[in-house]
């Protein structure tokens, strides 16, 4: 779900970026957004077959993918005849992706939805130990009580199967609490590290590419743009709270600020009346300049881009460690209970052939 947000907003601001440049766009950027689109069509199919549950939610996403992809390109074609009309129709395209109920509003819903799932299943991992433990412990208790009945009835201090089943109980109860207790320690070190780190890191790649996508809509509207500007500050706030919290958990730096700073440069030349320079800064024609935000801004995304990629590895390779070691668990519990349940009734056949 994260992915196909990235996509989505990683397109609109090379759509956005493109533009700037007038007539036909630059190679680069029209494959880098061509390669998103393409590829948050491709997630959006994949996801609603995994989870069934989202499908309504995706259906809508893809309704509105399709709509943005047709403004897109109807801007992209009057720009190259250099038409002024196509910047009104980038700019509905880019808004109607953010807009209330849009692609970007519905795909938020639907990771919080997913988020929850995911603390849902965390949680599940703490409260099997209870569905260890409470049957368990009603087994020994059971057990426990049948001797005593038996001692007392057949003056017999200690019935040997009873006390076999006792022992087994007690043992598969003590080694699946170990086993369980260290998958659920295992288990909350990648929701509060790998997990958490990927996620935080997912979150400020969006909004990254968002606020990349506003600082071409503040030039394209050329003076007008002020509302953009807003949207940049909101998104670039977000980005480095996310990527604060990234830092803390691995100690990367995603390198926003290099950005950041020549995004205050940028405004001053914009501000300052210098369009055409502000426009060759946004678009990496600007050279060294450090009003250009195009390298920095590449720096964050190939940063970013990593660390995503080795948080996400992390917390999936860990999550799946325990696999084979809780199948075997199962199964030695399984037998456990087995052996525990004909000790039992061994136990109690003797005392009963005894009255026979």
């Amino acid at each position: 779900m994260q992915d196909i947000r990235t996509n989505l907003v990683r397109a609109d601001a090379a759509a956005t970026n493109a533009f700037l440049v007038g007539g036909l766009e630059p190679k680069d950027q029209r494959a880098v957004y061509t390669q998103a689109i393409t590829r948050a069509a491709e997630l959006v199919a994949q996801a609603a077959r995994a989870q069934p549950a989202d499908g309504a939610a995706l259906a809508a996403v893809n309704t509105d993918l399709v709509a943005y992809t047709s403004g897109a390109e109807r801007a992209r074609a009057d720009n190259r005849q250099g038409l002024p009309v196509g910047a009104q129709y980038l700019t509905e395209a880019s808004a109607g992706l953010r807009a209330k109920g849009g692609a970007l509003d519905q795909l938020s819903d639907v990771v919080d939805a997913n988020a929850n799932r995911v603390q849902t299943e965390f949680g599940a991992v703490g409260r099997a130990l209870l569905w260890l433990a409470v049957p368990g412990v009603l087994a020994l208790v059971a057990l426990g009580g049948a001797l005593v009945w038996l001692a007392r009835r057949t003056h017999r201090y200690v019935n040997l199967g009873l006390a076999g089943a006792a022992v087994a109980v007690l043992v598969g109860l003590v080694a699946g609490w170990l086993v369980l207790g260290g998958v659920s320690a295992r288990v909350e070190q990648v929701r509060t590290g790998p997990y958490a780190a990927a996620l935080a890191t997912a979150q400020a790649r969006i909004a990254a590419f968002d606020a990349k996508a506003s600082e071409s809509l503040t030039l394209v509207k050329r003076g007008s743009g002020a509302d953009f500007e807003k949207d940049w500050v909101r998104s670039s706030n977000q980005v480095t709270e996310d990527g604060r919290r990234a830092t803390e958990l691995t100690g990367s730096d995603l390198r926003w600020s290099g950005y950041v700073s020549a995004h205050e440069a940028l405004r001053v030349l914009d501000d300052d009346g210098k369009w055409e320079q502000a426009v060759a800064a946004a678009t990496g024609r600007g050279g060294t300049s450090p009003a250009s935000t195009a390298a920095p801004f590449d720096a964050f995304d190939k940063a970013s881009s990593t660390l995503l990629a080795a948080t996400a590895d992390e917390a999936s390779r860990r999550l799946a460690a325990p696999d084979g070691w809780l199948a075997l668990a199962g199964a030695i519990g399984l037998l456990i209970g087995l052996l525990a349940a004909a000790s039992s009734w061994w136990g109690v056949s003797q005392r009963l052939e005894e009255y026979r």
